[in-house]
Order: C-alpha cells, then sequence, then structure tokens
C-alpha cells in the first residue's frame, strides 16, 4: 500500500512516496515551478521504487496554506491523476502535515499539535484560540501553586485571576 504525496505549497514541488508509516521515496526541487517539475518527479519516484501508477493506494495533496498557483498545480495535478486512474485522493493542510511529521518529535510538547489542529477548525478564530490557551496556563500555573505549593494571593491576585477567568469567557463567548 503506497501513497503518493504532494506538497506544492512553498512554490517548490516536493514529491514522497510513503508506506505503512515508511518514507520510500522522496524527490524535491526548488529551483523550477511546480506546474513544469511535478509530472518529472511523480515518474521519477515511481521508477525509483518500482512502482507503477496502479500500485499507488492514494493521493494525498497539500491544500494551503502557501503559494496560492503553486498549491492549484498540486491540486490538479493530483485531481486528474485521481480521476484518470480511480485513485482516492485526500487534502490536507500544510500545518497538519507539520504536525503529522512531527508526531514522534513532540511527544514532550503535545500543545502545538493540539493548537494546529484546534487551527484547522473553522468556529475558532486564531485571536480567541490563542487568547484562551496563554491566559488559561497563566490561571493554572497560579491555582496550582495556590493548592500544590500553598502560596498565599493578595487580593490583586485574586482580583487578576477573576478577570482572567471572566476574560476567559467573554473571549470564547464572541
Amino acid at each position: 500500500m503506497a501513497f503518493l504525496c504532494v506538497n506544492t505549497s512553498l512554490n517548490s514541488c516536493s514529491i514522497n512516496l510513503v508506506s505503512e508509516n515508511k518514507n520510500i521515496i522522496c524527490y524535491e526541487d526548488k529551483s523550477n515551478p511546480p506546474s513544469d517539475i511535478i509530472s518529472i518527479l511523480v515518474k521519477e519516484s515511481l521508477e525509483s521504487a518500482s512502482l507503477q501508477v496502479s500500485d499507488i493506494s492514494g493521493i494525498i495533496t497539500i491544500i494551503g496554506p502557501g503559494n496560492y498557483t503553486s498549491i492549484r498545480v498540486g491540486i490538479a495535478f493530483s485531481l486528474g491523476l485521481s480521476k484518470s486512474q480511480s485513485i482516492p485522493i485526500y487534502g490536507i493542510s500544510a500545518l497538519e502535515a507539520i504536525a503529522i511529521s512531527q508526531r514522534g518529535v513532540c511527544n514532550e510538547s503535545e500543545n502545538a499539535l493540539v493548537l494546529i489542529k484546534a487551527l484547522q477548525n473553522k468556529d475558532f478564530e486564531s485571536s480567541t484560540l490563542f487568547t484562551i490557551n496563554n491566559v488559561g496556563i497563566v490561571i493554572l500555573s497560579a491555582l496550582l501553586g495556590f493548592f500544590i505549593f500553598k502560596e498565599s494571593f493578595s487580593v490583586q491576585n485574586k482580583i487578576g485571576i477573576v478577570l482572567a477567568i471572566l476574560g476567559i469567557a467573554l473571549v470564547s463567548l464572541a
């Protein structure tokens, strides 16, 4: 089961053949426009892996964010190949691709992966998400200090925590 991964988001062309979480082949060209090189890179990667187009189980293509025209080239090529060969196609964002590629690297910092996934949700606005995340971390830290380390809070600290909680409530309802 091999997947063809097409990334043209940065005005360059990157073609990967992956199978069972293993990267079989990776071809990249940063000097030519994706429209000029994408078919050549796909052909070379399939030949290097001794595969035919019929051996591809699915096509994964980047749908953004990135260079608009380059992304459209990648999507158009992927759709054309998908339709002509009856291969399923999957679109993912460049941020999701980064998150997937970093899963093993970011085990101790899963917050970054959660934020990237949350930013893909159309119901979240980035200004709301980052405000809630950052203020929530400060509140949690203050409350842990109070309950675990028995820190004492001044009146100003208590007012600050109440205002932070109120601020999160207002931002999330806005």
